[in-house]
């Protein structure tokens, strides 16, 4: 069968192969810089996104972990433009969209990286290889979109209508304004976020000269690495009654008696 020459136009073809093979070298080198910091820290986790799953109606998603504060702006960027790069709806926060398309790829493609807990909450984790992984699929997508219709340009959706297949255009329905459902929950799990993330605001208000992370919650609750306060903080019933008590017990310590004990932790006499 014969194709006529102009029933493909290759600068389509070759902007859209290129953008998403240029996100993903970018996303790609991100994550050899987070390889490379988190084998000089000795252990330590990557980056990962914990998310209220869009499955129960609402979405919402928070980016934790960052080896450096200069790569977690850098991924928020690339992520951001990634996200504008899709076709998003108007009103809708670029970089949200970007994970709220990425969970339903790792979803469709039941990949080890996405980690759900019912249809409450999840993690992505290592969230910057997971967004290079995307972007291989975005890439082939487009080839052969490019090449079967010569359509190019993505389709924009509602963020309550899931990418089917992790196929950012197909063509779905779009929520009427294209804005995120982002009421207020009273779900276990954000409540619990709100209360680590205030806790953590207090500590660094009140305290000069050492800056809190999530990183220090757990480790001052025993744990070397971030997997049961994940659990604790998802409302996960792989989160057991002990680590209920210990993270609400060190969530109700004064800011100076928190990092007095971390600090114990570190260097212990």
């Amino acid at each position: 069968m014969l194709i006529e020459q102009s029933a493909i136009d290759p600068s389509r073809i070759e902007s859209s192969a290129n953008r998403w093979e240029r996100f993903h070298h970018e996303f790609k080198a991100l994550m050899e810089e987070e390889d490379r910091i988190v084998q000089e820290q000795g252990p330590k986790d990557c980056c990962y996104a914990y998310f209220t799953d869009p499955e129960s109606g609402e979405f919402g998603c928070w980016i934790e972990n960052a080896a450096t504060e200069s790569l977690d702006a850098q991924f928020k960027s690339l992520a951001t433009k990634a996200g504008i790069a899709l076709g998003l709806p108007p009103g809708t926060s670029p970089l949200r969209w970007w994970l709220y398309q990425l969970v339903h790829d790792l979803r469709a493609n039941q990949s080890n990286l996405l980690r759900s807990y019912g249809h409450r909450a999840g993690f992505i984790e290592r969230l910057i290889e997971a967004s290079a992984t995307y972007c291989i699929r975005l890439d082939q997508q487009s080839h052969e979109k490019a090449v079967l219709s010569g359509e190019g340009a993505p389709l924009q959706r509602g963020l309550n209508e899931p990418c089917r297949g992790g196929d950012p255009d197909s063509a779905q329905r779009e929520r009427p304004g294209g804005t995120m459902p982002m009421e207020d929950a009273l779900s276990i799990a954000q409540q619990r976020i709100r209360k680590v993330d205030d806790f953590i605001r207090r500590c660094n208000r009140e305290c000069v000269g050492f800056r809190v992370f999530r990183k220090h919650i757990w480790f001052a609750a025993g744990h070397a690495r971030a997997r049961q306060f994940q659990y604790w903080q998802a409302g996960s019933t792989k989160a057991s009654g002990l680590d209920a008590q210990a993270f609400g017990r060190i969530l109700d310590m004064r800011p100076a008696e928190f990092i007095a004990l971390v600090k114990r932790k570190v260097s212990p006499s």
